[in-house]
């Protein structure tokens, strides 16, 4: 679905988004997931943010519960459905695919 928006617009070069309520955390490291650290964790009240590292930028998801400690690894799985792709040139969005809309 995301690849047919990419190439309808031409763009070589794109950037991916994702909300921090649409990341998936657990811990440890598995297939298919990229891989990082827990450097801190911020209590939000009724939600928590989980900060980790991954290839050396800082990366955020919010949680209801904490799958590991700072220092520890995580795995990090983005809802496929939720990606925002970007013009990297412009900063504007692709737009979405009907099933994802």
């Amino acid at each position: 679905m995301w690849r047919q928006i990419a190439a309808a617009h031409g763009k070589r070069e794109l950037c991916l988004g994702i909300r921090p309520e649409h990341v998936s955390l657990t811990a440890g490291s598995r297939p298919n997931a990229y891989c990082g650290e827990i450097r801190y964790i911020e209590d939000y009240g009724n939600k928590l943010g989980i900060y980790f590292s991954l290839n050396g930028e800082e990366v955020v998801s919010i949680c209801d519960s904490i799958p590991a400690r700072p220092g520890e690894t995580v795995s990090f799985v983005p809802d496929a459905n939720r990606l925002h792709l970007f013009d990297r040139e412009t900063g504007r969005s692709l737009g979405y695919p009907p099933a994802a809309g």
